[in-house]
């Protein structure tokens, strides 16, 4: 699902789609792409509406590097919303069970566990959709809360708004006869056409998993902190880090464009050597910091905290994310 606005992550959405910008070199979604491709999934579908053309080349792109098969539903003309976008996307697959996720989220969910949970639901209890429902613990921001039964796995109401209840994490798998309510042409909202009447049909189904890493990159700030999180885990020598827990296939996406020059310290990998020298001196364990395809000047100090692709750097940066010469700090 990649054809949102994000309106959230102003102004950098002005420029490109939100699924679509970086994270550690790599567009946000190409992570999701690869960990469907690891547990098995064969054919995708990519539905674009902000800034269509450049959406659709880097989603093309994305898919030659990949080596998937993978087409892009157009819908420049009118954005159709969760249920609209699955009605449309139909046309490209079988009537096999099938796997949705928001482009904007980074996990590392298990997708074999939650395509065999779903299986077990449909076949024991009639279920057409299950939700990866995260337990809890602590998500940046409210979510709608997901009630269910833990007897059966069955949905019982999606609630309100709540701080660390059990929530819908983005990705779900559904069988096509899910979308039935959904009218035959324009926009259709997912929640209100497809998942609150599968509810009170108790066609719903959870599967529970916490996951180790979950990132809704929905905000400057969000974005910003995904980064500091996937350098910290890159990093084996820093406290708290993890690196087992990131996909093989995510760190070698990665270090296609990118390489450690220090602890904490990212660049692109054609960086020049004073540069790259530069950043050592006056950044020495002070990460983290990732400069991509930047102008990065060798008389000024840097970071910490700086996050920059094509950007023209000079002066004293710091705790700030870039991003085509547009710039957001923290709080």
């Amino acid at each position: 699902m990649t054809a949102g606005l994000g309106t959230r992550l102003q102004p950098f959405t002005q420029i490109c789609a939100k699924p679509l910008l970086p994270l550690m070199g790599v567009p946000i979604v190409e992570f999701n792409l690869i960990a469907a491709v690891q547990a098995g999934a064969g054919r995708f579908v990519a539905n674009v509406h902000h800034l269509p053309d450049d959406s659709t080349k880097s989603l093309l792109e994305m898919r030659d590097r990949q080596s998937v098969s993978l087409r892009v539903s157009d819908e420049r003309s009118e954005i159709l919303g969760g249920a609209g976008a699955l009605r449309e996307a139909k046309k490209y697959f079988d009537d096999s069970s099938c796997l949705m996720i928001n482009g904007d989220i980074l996990a590392d969910v298990n997708l074999q566990g939650l395509a065999k949970r779903h299986h077990e639901l449909r076949d024991s209890s009639g279920v057409l959709l299950t939700l990866w429902v995260r337990p809890g613990g602590a998500p940046p921001g409210k979510y709608r809360k997901i009630g269910f039964d833990p007897e059966n796995s069955l949905v019982t109401e999606l609630g309100s708004l709540e701080l660390g209840a059990p929530f819908w994490a983005g990705t779900a798998i559904f069988e096509w006869d899910a979308l039935k309510q959904v009218p035959h042409r324009g926009s259709a909202d997912f929640v209100s056409t497809v998942l609150e009447p599968l509810i009170r049909e108790k066609k719903v189904g959870v599967y529970l998993e916490q996951s180790r890493l979950w990132s809704d990159i929905g905000s400057p700030e969000l974005w910003y902190k995904a980064h500091c999180d996937l350098i910290r885990n890159l990093d084996s020598s820093s406290e708290g880090s993890d690196r087992a827990r990131l996909a093989s296939s995510w760190v070698s996406a990665i270090n296609k464009n990118l390489t450690q020059v220090g602890s904490q310290i990212w660049v692109n990998r054609n960086l020049d050597v004073p540069s790259i020298e530069a950043i050592l001196r006056d950044s020495r364990a002070r990460g983290p910091i990732l400069l991509s395809e930047c102008t990065v000047p060798t008389d000024k100090p840097l970071g910490p905290g700086l996050i920059a692709y094509s950007c023209a750097i000079n002066t004293h940066v710091r705790q700030a994310l870039g991003f085509r010469n547009l710039w957001f700090q923290p709080n």
